[in-house]
């Protein structure tokens, strides 16, 4: 019995330092993506995806706890939800562009015009 009970408490441990860990570290780790997306930005680099994608899957388990991780930083908060939804909506956009010119849509219509209709308009 005092075995379970040591294997139980070991794991809850585990599990509240594994917490704190994550917390920890996005509270440290988050402000200073913002602030370095805030210079790439100006900068006009193209690090800046990669920056977005990298705090985007940082974030992901926690997406829903922004704000309860800056309570005192309500602003820094309001900056990594609308990050988030900003790269979101890149990725998405990427991968509609990437799929108009996988399957031809992005096409200009010039060039649909068929082999047909050239041979007898220069006939």
């Amino acid at each position: 019995m005092a075995t379970t009970a040591k294997v139980v408490l070991q794991a809850t441990q585990k599990k509240v330092v594994l917490q704190v860990q994550k917390k920890a570290f996005i509270e440290n780790t988050v402000p200073l993506i913002i602030s370095l997306k805030s210079l790439l930005e100006q900068k006009r680099s193209p690090v800046l995806r990669d920056l977005m994608s990298y705090l985007q899957v940082t974030m992901q388990e926690h997406r829903n706890k922004v704000k309860d991780f800056f309570p005192g930083d309500e602003q820094l908060a309001v900056e990594v939800e609308f990050a988030l939804k900003m790269a979101e909506k890149e990725k998405e956009m990427e991968k509609q562009m990437d799929n108009c010119s996988l399957t031809g849509d992005a096409r200009p219509p010039t060039t649909q015009v068929s082999s047909h209709y050239i041979h007898n308009v220069y006939l």
